[in-house]
């Protein structure tokens, strides 16, 4: 029997993806492959990055890593993962990898 991880998701996450996606960025979930992974795995044009998504919306305390998250970020040798707390991180992640100037530009 297979384990599954990931199962609690930050109540923003669906908007977050939703977003992402709507800017032509590639979106896929992949926190329940192993314990601590990142939420997402996202592309846009040639530039890929690792997001875990946190709930902007609660106290700090409830947005910090996990202990499996922590030791899982801190062990990862690739691009530091990129954390997002709104779908306005999310938009902002996403403009700075097609390399545009402001936000309004993710939309075109």
């Amino acid at each position: 029997m297979s384990r599954l991880y990931g199962r609690n998701k930050d109540s923003n996450h669906s908007e977050v993806v939703k977003a992402m996606r709507a800017c032509g960025a590639s979106v896929h979930a992949i926190e329940s492959v192993e314990a601590g992974l990142p939420d997402l795995v996202v592309g846009i044009f040639g530039i890929t990055e690792l997001v875990e998504v946190k709930d902007g919306s609660k106290t700090q305390s409830k947005q910090r890593l996990n202990e499996d998250q922590a030791k899982w970020h801190s062990s990862w040798k690739g691009r530091p993962v990129q954390v997002v707390r709104s779908v306005d991180d999310a938009l902002a992640l996403v403009a700075r990898m097609r390399g545009a100037m402001t936000m309004s530009e993710v939309a075109k």
